[in-house]
């Protein structure tokens, strides 16, 4: 009986331990990639934008991973209402939201929420979002030597969360840096989401 003890004894400390150096595994490998500014030093941070906005809008956060996949889009301008579109697989199915909502300094006026259509190849729209290209590509911001020479416009965010990274990418009016290889990027996964979420107008009228 006592070595049948000991032996269960030992069972269960071999699991704890396993168990604690799987989480401290999946803990180290989640990435957050979001762009480095030491080069360009401004002061601008898509995780501050993130966490800001979503508790504003009673968001859950994002940045830290999700059980599955999320993406978020966020659209501003001088205009309102702003709008926001979130697009997650959560209790086994996958949901399409749209927020239209109205801000007011740092809370909220009113927004309205309704359930929109989820993309039919939707598979493909995620292979799309977590390639290597997208993940490696900076913020505006973030660009060495660029300068954002518009007053006015629309600024566009996008976030991704998956269990094993966050990605968040910020541009001003893309489509009128026509000549600049990332906002060229940028406008190409713009112009592969729009057709699905219909959330971005380009107003900004590119360089002749």
């Amino acid at each position: 009986m006592l070595k049948n003890l000991t032996i269960l004894k030992s069972l269960i400390l071999v699991l704890l331990i396993s168990c604690n150096q799987e989480t401290k595994k999946n803990y180290n490998n989640f990435q957050i990639i979001v762009s480095d500014t030491s080069i360009t030093h401004r002061p601008n941070n898509e995780i501050d934008f993130s966490r800001e906005m979503g508790s504003m809008l009673n968001l859950s956060p994002i940045d830290k991973g999700v059980d599955s996949f999320e993406l978020r889009i966020w659209v501003k301008s001088v205009m309102i209402p702003e709008h926001l579109t979130i697009l997650k697989f959560d209790q086994s199915k996958w949901t399409t939201y749209k927020y239209w909502y109205y801000p007011n300094d740092k809370f909220i006026d009113s927004m309205i929420v309704y359930n929109i259509s989820t993309p039919m190849e939707v598979d493909k729209l995620v292979s799309f979002l977590t390639q290597k290209e997208i993940l490696e590509l900076p913020s505006q911001f973030a660009i060495p030597n660029f300068q954002d020479n518009i007053a006015d416009g629309q600024s566009c965010t996008i976030e991704i969360s998956t269990k094993h990274f966050y990605k968040a990418l910020e541009y001003h009016c893309p489509e009128h840096f026509s000549n600049e290889p990332n906002n060229i990027k940028f406008m190409n996964i713009i112009n592969y989401l729009n057709p699905h979420f219909k959330f971005y107008m380009p107003w900004c009228k590119p360089i002749k």
